[in-house]
């Protein structure tokens, strides 16, 4: 039972962070993989954008697949775009009482034996 194999394990990835912004306000970073042991990583880029609506504001990040930093910066418009059209969709919130909830449980209650795991 302990000495069986419990999954794969990852290696750990360290970037090196490094931060880019343009005269438009746009913010970019770039992590760049260090040392990485196995295929070589590719280098990802990161955008950094703020939504305001009324007095609320939602700060989201979004990936960018880009060969460079300014290539990055062309794309970042429309990768913001798209992000910021994924914060619209509703979300779903299950209550109690609901189908899927109820089987859960008692999915859980099976499973556990009824001992409160």
């Amino acid at each position: 039972m302990a000495d069986e194999p419990v999954g794969e394990v990852k290696a750990l990835v360290v970037y090196e962070l490094t931060q880019f912004t343009d005269t438009e306000g746009r913010s970019l970073t770039r992590l760049c993989p260090i040392d990485h042991p196995g295929e070589p990583l590719p280098v990802r880029y990161r955008g950094r954008a703020i939504r305001v609506e009324g007095k609320a504001q939602t700060v989201f990040e979004f990936e960018i697949l880009a060969e460079s930093a300014v290539d990055a910066f062309e794309k970042f418009d429309a990768q913001m775009k798209e992000a910021g059209a994924k914060l619209d969709q509703p979300k779903v919130v299950l209550a109690a009482g609901t189908p899927k909830i109820d089987a859960f449980r008692a999915q859980r209650l099976r499973r556990f034996r009824g001992n409160g795991g």
